[in-house]
């Protein structure tokens, strides 16, 4: 399963990156938490032959009767990215994992974000992609290093989670 709550499943399917098989365990978690559309219980157990897009316009009509949204992609990015960054803070995610989570995510979004002059400044990660990048500095079994630039990473996703910046789209 590639998400641990709700809301992470929602950013997910708002950035186009829920799988589709995984639907079903989204619908399980609505239906466990006291959703009882109709819809969303269907969606818990689809028929094999039921066609991936199908199930994803399924999907769409479940949350829009159980009243949930789906964020817009900036939304979406923006929590995924607090997300990895506090699982990281927390000492669930390694933070070189966690960089690379983040820059996925920013790639997806990166033309809809404002121009900049540092990759990753519109997003609020320049100094994470800047330190995600200095591990190839040096050979990669130099453990001292390593761990140098885990902390100085770890610090700069820390920051991340307490200064939470603002997205605003690009235009």
């Amino acid at each position: 399963m590639t998400f641990k709550s709700i809301e992470e499943a929602l950013a997910l399917f708002g950035l186009d990156l829920l799988p589709v098989d995984e639907i079903p365990e989204l619908s399980h978690m609505f239906l466990a938490s006291g959703c009882e559309v109709l819809e969303m219980a269907a969606l818990a157990f689809p028929e094999p032959s039921e066609h991936p897009e199908d199930l994803r316009m399924q999907l769409r009509q479940a949350l829009a009767l159980a009243g949930r949204t789906i964020p817009d992609r900036l939304s979406a990015a923006r929590h995924l990215r607090q997300l990895y960054a506090l699982r990281s803070a927390s000492g669930k995610l390694a933070p070189f994992e966690t960089a690379r989570a983040i820059l996925d995510i920013f790639r997806l979004v990166e033309d809809e974000l404002p121009e900049e002059r540092l990759v990753g400044e519109s997003f609020g990660i320049s100094a994470i992609v800047g330190l995600y990048y200095s591990y190839g500095d040096f050979p990669s079994d130099d453990i001292e290093s390593t761990r140098e630039v885990d902390r100085d990473l770890l610090t700069a996703l820390i920051q991340l989670v307490t200064s939470a910046s603002p997205l605003q789209p690009r235009g």
